[in-house]
């Protein structure tokens, strides 16, 4: 968490994109905030998520220094996140990590129905 994703202009802000390559069900998206630097009185990073043009947060998500916060987002893919910041804000956004996890459907039992039909006898 020592380090972070941010844009090299100001007012930019950071957009990401996933489709998997399979049909998954759900995506499970942890992304995690930490403020890597020490703020002067003047400066201030806030910003809000959106996933898949929804915004996530209830309040504009202001990272400490060094103090690590994680939103979760539970979506159908494709999937688009924006990190934006606020109209308040002298800093763009960060993003320390993310991670992505998938589920996937299996159409087929994983075992034959009759395996352990005969255990009982």
């Amino acid at each position: 968490m020592g380090t972070a994703a941010i844009p090299a202009n100001v007012k930019d802000n950071i957009e990401f994109h996933f489709l998997p390559n399979y049909n998954s069900s759900t995506l499970y998206v942890y992304m995690f905030f930490a403020e890597i630097q020490k703020l002067q009185a003047n400066q201030t990073r806030e910003f809000n998520i959106f996933v898949n043009g929804d915004i996530l947060n209830n309040y504009p998500i202001n990272p400490l220094y060094l103090q690590s916060v994680y939103h979760i987002a539970l979506t159908e893919k494709p999937l688009d996140i924006w990190i934006n910041k606020t109209s308040r804000s002298t800093l763009p956004p960060l993003l320390n990590a993310i991670e992505i996890y998938t589920t996937r459907n299996l159409s087929q039992s994983a075992t034959y129905q009759t395996d352990g039909m005969f255990l009982d006898t």
